[in-house]
């Protein structure tokens, strides 16, 4: 516990009151009538806390019948402080989002964007990433959730370092896809070209290009891939899916087209599909995918409902 927090701790629960008095009355006039001090700190207070010890203070014996009363203005002194280092904080907070650009996509949109550094970024439906206007001296640091395609400008002076949820990529330079969704467990970083480093607490491990790393939950696994499209074709509009069960894959459709299909059943929800979806009208895209299933849609409202029989059927 700091010192401040110690005194204050003291000061709160009816000792030393008069270094409590000192410490209302000096808080009290700093306002002058001018609202929430503009400069206000740890150092301020404890260089203030100091300059009061340092005086002498009336004995506690000396006027007891005060203290009932600078329990209550220690109560209220405590609500005001806390309010003013809520407001600064609130400052900060709103200075340190100030300083970040946001880049975001909804249901249904894809878009490309080129950072300061010369990295071009493809977002996938429902993503956001957050860069830094300027890019500190010696890492180059952006934050995403979603999925993203990067092809990041080589700067061996300054590692590009994406976070995403529970991954941390490093790179100086090279071409990668990174699927973090706040609402799937699964995480994944696979590699086109380069190497990456990868990190998600003590786990880490380098990536070299037709390597990725998957976690789901606490779980990691390595493995090398070749289809290579899986990860690059989003970014044209086309989806490619190779043995996903029906339920998984209705998530990634829903977010990729911007519709809402759903399945009726178990059976038919667990079934696996592999295909590759073109640009293409929501209603044709469930016609397609019922004549994959073997099923029949029904719309209510702004939903669609697929019901079959099961794909063993």
């Amino acid at each position: 516990m700091s010192d401040i927090r110690k005194k204050l701790k003291r000061f709160l629960s009816g000792k030393g009151s008069g270094e409590g008095k000192e410490l209302y009355d000096a808080w009290y006039r700093s306002f002058d009538d001018t609202g929430v001090p503009e400069k206000i700190n740890s150092a301020d207070v404890q260089q203030e806390l100091g300059r009061m010890k340092s005086r002498t203070i009336e004995s506690e014996t000396t006027r007891p019948s005060l203290l009932p009363w600078w329990r209550a203005a220690a109560a209220v002194l405590a609500i005001a402080v806390a309010g003013v280092y809520l407001y600064r904080f609130m400052g900060n907070v709103k200075q340190k989002t100030d300083d970040y650009t946001a880049y975001n996509t909804s249901t249904g949109q894809r878009r490309q964007v080129v950072l300061p550094d010369g990295t071009s970024v493809w977002l996938n439906a429902s993503t956001e990433l957050r860069t830094p206007k300027a890019f500190g001296e010696d890492k180059r640091e952006v934050y995403l959730s979603g999925e993203a395609y990067f092809e990041v400008a080589r700067d061996p002076q300054k590692p590009f370092i994406i976070h995403a949820r529970e991954l941390t990529t490093t790179v100086l330079g090279t071409v990668f896809n990174v699927r973090s969704y706040s609402d799937e467990e699964l995480e994944e970083v696979a590699v086109i070209s380069g190497k990456v480093a990868v990190a998600s607490g003590g786990h880490k491990t380098l990536l070299t290009a037709g390597k990725k790393l998957t976690r789901v939950g606490e779980l990691f696994s390595e493995s090398s891939f070749d289809d290579f499209d899986h990860y690059t074709t989003w970014k044209e509009g086309k989806l490619v899916l190779e043995n996903h069960p029906v339920n998984e894959v209705l998530k990634t459709v829903n977010r990729f087209y911007g519709v809402d299909i759903r399945v009726r059943g178990e059976n038919l929800g667990s079934c696996l599909i592999s295909t590759t979806l073109e640009p293409m009208p929501e209603q044709e895209l469930v016609n397609l995918l019922c004549m994959i299933l073997n099923a029949k849609a029904q719309k209510k409202d702004s939903t669609y409902w697929i019901s079959g029989n099961g794909c063993n059927e």
